[in-house]
């Protein structure tokens, strides 16, 4: 059993990424469309709270930053969506920064996708 499988079996969750890709009208591009790139992805999320050495009256400052494990053979390009299906529950984040690759994984730092009304 390779190094890559056996870190496969602790991906838990699952998750769709989506993109944008131009759309083109008589050789004019009319603007960007969201597209599906990968449905139902096995992955992990990783998540950890730092605080902030300063103090603000009795509360620290924290700060919580979200990581994705998924196969290296999935390509997943700066400000993608990607929701996350984690024990039931549907989270939003896009893709922030260049993902770290390894032979056996690819680690994808993510934000918190927010909505307005």
């Amino acid at each position: 059993m390779s190094i890559r499988s056996v870190l496969e079996t602790l991906y838990e969750d699952t998750c769709d990424i989506y993109g944008y890709e131009d759309i083109v009208e008589d050789g004019v591009n009319k603007g960007q469309q969201e597209t599906l790139l990968y449905e139902a992805q096995p992955c992990r999320v990783s998540f950890s709270t730092i605080k902030n050495a300063e103090q603000y009256d009795t509360a620290a400052e924290t700060e919580q930053t979200v990581k994705l494990f998924i196969s290296p053979d999935v390509q997943v390009k700066e400000g993608c969506r990607i929701v996350i299906e984690r024990d039931g529950e549907v989270l939003n984040y896009r893709h922030s920064g260049k993902a770290a690759v390894y032979p056996t994984h690819r680690e994808i730092m993510l934000v918190l996708e927010e909505r307005w009304a």
